[in-house]
């Protein structure tokens, strides 16, 4: 495999877990986040490596692994709950 096309296909992957993970942020958070010129570029990237939107996969995943993404956020929201916790005191 071309050192490039590693390298698409990772930063690929990572903007779908991190919105998996982080519902509340945009499409255009997660593209900038990860490098993408804008999101148009993400999707493009999505569409020629998925074969369809970033959307499209996120709701596969979310649908295949519901219960593993549901235990991962619910732990980040305790998280940042003993966060908060901890810099009341």
């Amino acid at each position: 495999m071309r050192p490039k096309l590693f390298a698409r296909i990772t930063r690929f992957q990572a903007p779908l877990e991190n919105k998996a993970l982080h519902p509340g942020r945009t499409w255009t958070e997660v593209a900038h986040n990860f490098g993408y010129f804008d999101q148009m570029h993400m999707i493009h990237d999505f569409e020629q490596l998925a074969g369809g939107s970033p959307k499209e996969m996120l709701t596969h995943v979310e649908t295949v692994f519901v219960e593993q993404i549901s235990q991962i956020r619910s732990d980040a929201v305790a998280a940042a709950y003993a966060c908060d916790a901890r810099l009341a005191l």
